[in-house]
């Protein structure tokens, strides 16, 4: 269950990946995810890198492999079907939509008003070519909105796996 929940916090983070990739016209822009064996946009595979570098850089592999070693203290092996901890499962699985959303989220609004005002470009100027124009300049607009959310993305990923370690932390302890 704690491999479940740290894997929700890197879906969440592929969710928003996928969003934004979709929403700037990259979404056949795709390569084999290693970790998956699927093929994902481009730009979820940048998001998930990034993800696996502050993973590593603020030692969440350690407190994965201490949380790990608690558990067995805490929960001997054996079989327990308690409700009460699936139902927290249940709504950390639900987190991945809320956290992908949220992350992707600022960009998705840009890029929606980019396309609003190329349609209301391509109202005024009906010569113009919406597909030689528009494609090019929703993928520009993305990735600089994209380079300039990185620093603040990197907290906010931080953010996010603190949130599956408190989270990890309620599952081994019983909290509620």
């Amino acid at each position: 269950m704690i491999g479940l929940i740290y894997q929700l916090a890197f879906a969440s983070v592929a969710m928003a990946g996928e969003q934004i990739a979709f929403s700037m016209g990259l979404g056949f822009a795709s390569m084999i995810d290693p970790q998956t064996g699927a093929q994902s946009p481009v730009i979820t595979q940048f998001l998930s890198i990034l993800l696996i570098l502050v993973f590593l850089s603020i030692e969440g592999h350690h407190v994965l492999l201490q949380q790990l070693v608690a558990s067995y203290k805490a929960l001997p092996i054996e079989l327990r079907f308690d409700s009460k901890v699936y139902l927290d499962i249940v709504r950390s699985a639900g987190l991945v939509f809320s956290v992908a959303i949220l992350f992707a989220m600022p960009i998705i609004v840009a890029l929606l008003c980019t396309n609003l005002l190329l349609g209301l470009l391509t109202r005024v100027a009906p010569q113009m070519n919406i597909f030689s124009v528009g494609f090019p300049i929703t993928i520009l607009v993305g990735l600089a909105l994209l380079l300039i959310l990185v620093p603040s993305l990197s907290d906010a990923l931080s953010g996010l796996i603190e949130l599956a370690a408190t989270m990890t932390r309620r599952l081994i302890l019983g909290e509620a």
